[in-house]
């Protein structure tokens, strides 16, 4: 085990090995054939681009193989092996075309023609992430929403976020270009990883802090072949930490998309970004591909004040005179957004059954902002890379990838702190699958994950060392015809063992899937699924920001969690402020008398004597009050309780969905749900009390005291100075209560927790309606039934982050035959209160209408133009400025986003 802990000193050397033997492996011989052809719209002849090509099986056998039709339609599908198949060519709102007895042959291309009739709509989309195995959206065991190829190619995007604004139960906070936090059905975070994001299977989070960093995937637009989103829990076939759901972005393999493809961009706010995709074979076995893409932009910028006064406090600080200004990193934002990205494919498949796949990506941020749980940050050549080696043997599915994260010279905002992460994640998964003609299918598979924080103790402090973590996970999952074409049953269950862990955790899932009828589908699913606490949730120990009198701290649950150490009473003891003359000893509350005698210093210094005679308050004028992050200042309090180590946050979801054809001209999908979770992980809190005299008790000791003086004043004289003394005493903080072992015990701890039980009900709806041949109008609805828990478990409020209720309203007009485009989204958002980590306040309503414009020109074959325009309308409740003008924030602690119009221009040849 010690050997996987030092993975990140020899990972490049280990997995190039394996990756090479997996390529080579198993050399055969085998000749494949080529299918090409045109996919074109009936009548008018026109292409279409986008349209989505598959090589099945013969009769109802597995996908072999596919790809993606180019800007003029034509597709070249390479590579498969010779034999006879069933080929599927699909596009949105066209009927699909079907063709049996297609026969490839060796050596030689097979030509095959579609012409598609267009049609109102249709719900023939196929997905792989529902079941881990290709099936159409209907017959999906969850929630499935689908981003087609088309809609991705037709709309300019800086990263993939852009695409998923149409899809219903997804809260999505964009706070920046190019920074976004996206979750399914609540729970948001400042630094959001709740929502499983996966690219081609692999996780594509940054290691070790579980951060789903969009700007930091390296994919350019033409990698992707399709965008799913599951809704609901779905740790069953998925693993650890898809409590809420699971994003999965598929990419296009090199033998279905071979050509270059080119994409220049530029725009407001300095924006430009520059793409290219190559992609080809190498004989009839080797595919390969590779992209690369650049972009700059400059933010809407943010002013934290927090950070301002951090900074003012530092340099008014005579121990740091000389210091010059300009290379103090506090509060040092720079506004501007630029990264670098490319990555490399190749596809071996040395025999008809066997393909494998190695892939090689990277992403410099070169600069850009963010925010995390405790304040802003500044990423300066942060350096995100994966190496990933898949391999697919009939039924059998391998695969290893390693993540790797590099922080280059990023520093946090609020201390000028350097953040040091040097993390990986390595992952080997397996998976196989029986089918049992005519009665169902069973997959079973094992899962193992190990991520090693690296941080030299920038992040994880004290703990750096002894900060790994190790997942391993086993599933099965059973597929079985109840009623032949009516009734499906799906069962599932998995079990994990983490590390640091006591108990292994088992995910159930079972699922009904009726069909009345040919579009018409119901489902019934229920799923358990859980989201192990983080490596920040355990490991984390960082100063957030820095104070006159104290550190701010935000600091991980220990496994046997929090304990304070209390006095002979009961009652917990504080460790006193050293600036006030108190020792390291822990010591009773009541004793005030070091810093009763510091305030009696600070008085006589003014040329005030009256308190030296004054003996130390009693306990009486004490009270605790902890931090408020809203609001800067303190709350009321009681003393702490011990806290247990944290434990996994557990999901178990009820749900009904409906999805079907109404009327030949309406898709329409209803999801009903009902979560429950049981150990909800809160955000980053405030801990330990700080120890403060009471103004109101201590007035009145002090007026008692100086009344029994003579020749002092009159009383009122008296009564204003005992106001003016407890005032000031009363506003600082002379000790704290920390639990023992703490990094710093005078320092106030922030730290997550876990809550009992909360339960939400919701629900999503999406509808679609073809009102003509070229103009379909769609939208979408979201409600969730509480997104604020007031004083849970009696301790402290609970955000979703999200909103209650959110919508959208959009129309999309296609032409093929002139090759023009357009589409407007509405979306609206309700306002909504935030909790998370050091930002606490709240975001009103807003809405905005975004619009994307195409056109494909007629006098240069393969070259198409697109203009985007987002937040080109903005309202934000409350506000009366010109919707044109105005700007909206969607979290609290981010810039208000005003508009971004951008044109992008493509060019593709073969």
């Amino acid at each position: 085990m010690r050997f996987f802990s030092r993975i990140e000193r020899i990972p490049r050397s280990r997995f190039l090995l394996v990756s090479i033997l997996l390529l080579y492996a198993a050399i055969a011989h085998a000749q494949t054939g080529v299918l090409a052809g045109r996919v074109t719209e009936e009548g008018s002849g026109a292409p279409l681009s986008g349209a989505t090509i598959r090589v099945n099986g013969p009769g109802a056998g597995a996908q072999v193989s596919g790809g993606i039709s180019h800007s003029d339609g034509s597709f070249t599908v390479k590579g498969i092996p010779a034999g006879t198949y069933t080929v599927e060519i699909s596009y949105v709102s066209y009927t699909t075309f079907h063709r049996t007895d297609v026969k490839i042959a060796a050596g030689e291309t097979t030509r095959l023609d579609a012409a598609l009739a267009q049609h109102a709509l249709s719900i023939d989309e196929v997905v792989v992430s529902a079941s881990r195995r290709p099936e159409k959206i209907t017959s999906a065991p969850a929630s499935v929403s689908v981003v087609s190829a088309r809609e991705i190619q037709e709309q300019p995007a800086l990263t993939t976020v852009e695409h998923l604004k149409g899809i219903p139960g997804l809260d999505i906070v964009q706070s920046g270009l190019t920074q976004s936090n996206v979750v399914a059905r609540g729970f948001n975070n400042a630094f959001s990883g709740t929502l499983m994001v996966l690219t081609d299977n692999r996780i594509a989070s940054v290691p070790s802090l579980r951060l789903n960093a969009y700007n930091f995937i390296p994919l350019v637009n033409e990698d992707i072949q399709q965008i799913e989103v599951i809704r609901g829990p779905g740790s069953a076939l998925y693993g650890p930490n898809t409590a809420n759901g699971v994003l999965h972005i598929l990419t296009r393999s090199p033998f279905s998309s071979t050509g270059t493809w080119l994409s220049v961009a530029g725009g407001e706010r300095d924006l430009f970004q520059g793409m290219v995709r190559h992609a080809g074979t190498i004989g009839e076995r080797l595919g390969y591909k590779v992209s690369a893409q650049y972009m700059r932009g400059t933010d809407w910028g943010f002013v934290d004040s927090v950070e301002l006064a951090a900074r003012r406090d530092f340099l008014a600080d005579t121990a740091h005179r000389g210091v010059l200004p300009d290379t103090l990193r506090i509060a040092k934002r720079d506004s501007g957004i630029e990264r670098v990205a490319g990555e490399v494919r190749l596809d071996y498949a040395p025999t008809d059954d066997l393909t494998a796949i190695l892939a090689v990506g990277a992403n410099m941020a070169v600069r850009n902002p963010d925010i995390t749980g405790v304040g802003g940050a500044q990423a300066r050549n942060w350096l995100y890379t994966y190496y990933q080696a898949r391999v697919l043997y009939r039924d059998l599915f391998v695969q290893a990838f390693l993540n790797r994260s590099d922080a280059g010279q990023s520093y946090l905002l609020r201390t000028g702190a350097p953040v040091v992460d040097r993390s990986t994640q390595f992952v080997a998964q397996a998976q196989y699958s029986n089918t049992f003609e005519g009665l169902g299918r069973l997959a079973y598979g094992v899962d193992y994950l190990l991520t090693n924080p690296v941080t030299d103790s920038t992040i994880t402090g004290g703990n750096e060392g002894n900060d790994d973590i190790t997942e391993v996970g086993a599933y099965v999952q059973a597929e079985a015809t109840l009623i032949p074409e009516k009734l499906d049953l799906v069962a599932a269950g998995r079990v994990d063992k983490h590390s640091r862990l006591t108990d292994p955790i088992f995910s159930p899932r079972a699922a009904l899937v009726y069909t009345p009828a040919a579009d018409q589908t119901i489902r019934a699913t229920f799923n358990t699924a859980y989201s192990a606490p983080t490596t920040n949730d355990l490991f984390l120990d960082i100063v957030a920001q820095h104070t006159p009198v104290f550190d701010v701290r935000a600091t991980g649950v220990p496994e046997n969690g929090f304990t304070f150490q209390r006095g002979a009473d009961g009652h917990a003891l504080m460790h006193g402020n050293p600036l006030f003359g108190y020792d390291a000893s822990p010591r009773p509350v009541s004793d005030v008398a070091p810093a009763w005698h510091a305030l009696q210093a600070l008085v006589r210094a003014s040329g005030i004597g009256l308190l030296d005679s004054v003996a130390p308050p009693p306990a009486s004028t004490v009270e605790l009050r902890t931090v408020n992050a809203g609001t800067g200042g303190f709350d009321s309090t009681g003393e702490p309780a011990d806290r247990p180590g944290i434990r996994p946050t557990i999901n178990s979801t009820f749900e009904l969905g409906y999805r079907g054809v109404i009327e030949k001209s309406i898709v329409l999908s209803v999801d009903l749900y009902r979560s429950h979770y049981h150990d909800f992980i809160g955000p980053l809190q405030a801990m330990t009390p700080n120890v403060f005299f009471n103004k109101t008790a201590l007035t009145a000791y002090l007026l008692d005291a100086l009344s029994r003086m003579k020749n002092v004043g009159d009383s009122a004289q008296l009564a204003e100075l005992a106001r003016v003394l407890a005032d000031t005493a009363s506003k600082i903080p002379f000790g704290v209560i920390s639990p023992v072992g703490a990094t710093d015990p005078n320092a106030v701890l922030f730290a997550s927790r876990n809550y009992g039980d909360i339960t939400i009900y919701g629900y999503d709806i999406g509808v679609e309606a073809a009102v003509t041949r070229e103009l379909t109008l769609n939208g979408t609805a979201s409600y969730v039934d509480k997104n604020f828990f007031h004083n849970l478990d009696g301790v402290s409020d609970l955000a979703l982050n999200a909103p209650k209720f959110k919508y959208s309203v959009g129309a999309e007009y296609r032409n093929p035959t002139i090759g023009l485009n357009a589409d407007a989204r509405l979306r609206h958002v309700d306002g909504f209160a935030v909790n998370s980590g050091v930002y606490i306040g709240s975001v009103p309503s807003y809405s905005v209408v975004d619009v994307n414009v195409g056109y494909r020109l007629p006098f240069v074959e393969g070259m198409n133009l697109s203009l985007s325009v987002q937040n080109l309308l903005t309202w934000v409740e409350g506000s009366s400025e010109s919707p044109f003008t105005l700007r909206h924030a969607e979290f609290v602690g981010t810039p208000a986003l005003g508009r971004l119009a951008m044109l992008r221009a493509t060019y593709e040849f073969r």
